[in-house]
């Protein structure tokens, strides 16, 4: 994540809160979301 925020024109407190709200997500859903449900669009926040 840090690699592409040095890339990018993201702020290093975009990157942390881009992080904090990444790991606040996975703690809500207990990583029970599957990729093929992301992809057709049903999980969204």
């Amino acid at each position: 994540m840090r690699v592409l925020a040095e890339l990018s024109e993201y702020t290093p407190e975009q990157v942390e809160e881009m992080r904090r709200e990444a790991i606040n997500n996975v703690r809500r859903t207990r990583g029970k979301v599957s990729l093929e449900d992301i992809l057709a669009g049903y999980y969204d926040d």
